[in-house]
């Protein structure tokens, strides 16, 4: 009966746990290369995919610099981007996807052939059902004009929109479609070129896409509802009032999404952290760095790409020629050189935009297309060497498909709600049941979906054993959740049975 009683138990702590992992397959596959694509799959180890590409009727996979690709909730690759053509899996650019980016004109798009030659061009967003947004930052003719003309100058070279396109992935018997374009959330700004990134916001439903001033610390910061995006939040950060600019750069979210680290190609190699507050929208300064880049060696020795390790205590940063790791919140020795270039450098395509991908490991990018490998490092949170970087004839990831550059721009899909956040919308009732903290010491709350406020919840716990050992009603607050003292429970793990009307839901916990 007991073994009975646990097996049931058990049963339903798996299916609850794996409600709340389905977010995370999102970023399970990575579409990249150029022409042919092909897919990183980390959805059992990690294998490199070949697409299914079909050329009747299709452009072609082309990934250089402005990607984006999203899976579905479990895992499979359905969506890519260039940032001027929406891809389905097959390699078919979906129906309707002439001229997305293209707002304001297509001179853009024509000098670079179909392809968004910029980091982070493009990020795409679950909407709602089977339907995304696909966001694009671009050229109008005007200011692609300004840049071309003789009299040119550093400043005549500007992003001046942000726009967005809707795919309906159920259209054309799961084909996609194209179904809204060319909305337009900026324009006739003064925009970065690059780093565009996004951010769960603090309720764990709704988004924060974030897109940049060209030269100052300004970010634009976009509530990204599901079917409604609210007007942008400002953060004019002034740390730094101007920052140079080139083609590279990169922005990037900590696992948690409360830092954002950012960097532009400056002769300085000079690096930034900034605070995030997932309920408002706002940044704040946090840190600056500066790297010793080797401009005397290789002359154009520029920053590169960021990202942190899963554990959001060290950096990593790469220069054309270096990787370097930074200890966040170390006083002294913060920089670590992972190392120089790895290979010799007639045959090194430089480094450039870096991701922490779903293994747990940070993969780097390549600037120049001509090199079938990439480099990783494999134990990102080990502080120092040990960190253990596989370059080109030491483990980097080598296939004979396409030429390798950049990881796709992907933000962390399965980044939940931040507990306890004092967010006005976290006091909506919430949809599903949840648990915190787990592991606990003098409390456990349980978050009532549907639920009334003032009204009471059963709750029972029981041991390994099937033991009942708490059994009381308990009143739902104001935020919908109910608190249970746990702190004269011997360490270990038990099972919380709780009943609200004919719902039931069934967890495990830790007590500490």
């Amino acid at each position: 009966m007991r073994v009975a009683f646990l097996s049931i138990f058990f049963y339903f702590f798996l299916f609850q746990n794996s409600l709340y992992s389905k977010e995370k397959n999102r970023n399970n596959t990575w579409c990249i290369g150029f022409d042919p694509g092909i897919v990183f799959n980390f959805s059992n180890n990690f294998r490199v995919d070949t697409i299914k590409y079909n050329s009747a009727g299709s452009v072609g996979f082309v990934f250089t610099f402005g990607l984006a690709n999203i899976s579905n909730l479990h895992g499979e690759f359905i969506l890519a981007t260039n940032s001027f053509i929406a891809y389905n899996s097959e390699g078919n650019g979906i129906e309707n996807f002439e001229d997305i980016n293209c707002p304001f004109g297509t001179k853009l798009r024509e000098k670079y052939g179909y392809d968004g030659f910029f980091n982070q061009m493009s990020i795409i967003l679950p909407k709602s059902g089977n339907q995304y947004y696909i966001f694009t930052t671009g050229m109008s003719d005007f200011a692609f004009d300004q840049w071309q003309s003789p009299n040119a100058n550093y400043d005549s070279f500007r992003f001046d929109n942000l726009n967005y396109a809707v795919v309906d992935m159920d259209a054309n018997n799961g084909q996609g479609k194209v179904i809204e374009k060319n909305k337009v959330l900026l324009q006739n700004e003064y925009l970065s070129h690059n780093r565009m990134t996004a951010v769960k916001h603090a309720n764990g439903r709704d988004w924060w896409l974030v897109k940049p001033h060209k030269t100052k610390q300004k970010f634009y910061s976009f509530l990204i509802e599901a079917d409604n995006i609210k007007e942008p939040i400002i953060s004019d950060i002034n740390e730094f009032p101007e920052m140079s600019t080139g083609i590279s750069g990169q922005s990037t979210f900590n696992a948690s999404g409360t830092q954002m680290a950012y960097t532009t190609a400056d002769y300085k190699a000079e690096y930034y952290i900034a605070n995030f507050d997932r309920c408002s929208g706002l940044f704040t300064a946090f840190k600056h760095f500066t790297i010793p880049n080797d401009l005397l060696k290789y002359g154009d020795d520029w920053c590169e790409g960021v990202a942190f390790s899963s554990n959001d205590s060290l950096l990593y940063v790469t220069t054309s020629y270096s990787i370097w790791q930074i200890d966040l919140y170390s006083n002294s020795n913060n920089y670590t050189k992972i190392s120089d270039p790895d290979t010799i450098l007639d045959y090194f395509p430089r480094y450039s935009m870096i991701a922490l991908a779903p293994n747990g490991k940070i993969y780097i990018g390549n600037s120049n297309g001509t090199n079938k490998s990439m480099g990783f490092i494999d134990s990102p949170n080990i502080k120092g060497l040990g960190c253990n970087f596989k370059g080109r004839g030491n483990g980097a990831i080598s296939q004979p498909y396409t030429n390798l550059l950049v990881p796709p721009n992907m933000p962390n899909y399965g980044l939940g709600a931040l507990i306890g956040s004092a967010c006005d919308t976290i006091r909506a009732v919430p949809q599903n049941w949840l648990l915190y903290p787990n592991p606990a010491s003098n409390n456990i709350t349980i978050k009532i979906p549907y639920s009334k406020q003032g009204a009471s919840l059963q709750l029972q716990v029981y041991n390994l054993l099937g033991q009942k050992i708490i059994d009381k009603q308990v009143v739902i607050s104001l935020d919908y959740e109910a608190i249970l003292d746990v702190a004269s429970l011997a360490r270990g793990i038990y099972f919380v049975k709780a009943k609200y009307g004919t719902e039931e839901f069934i967890s495990q916990f830790l007590k500490e």
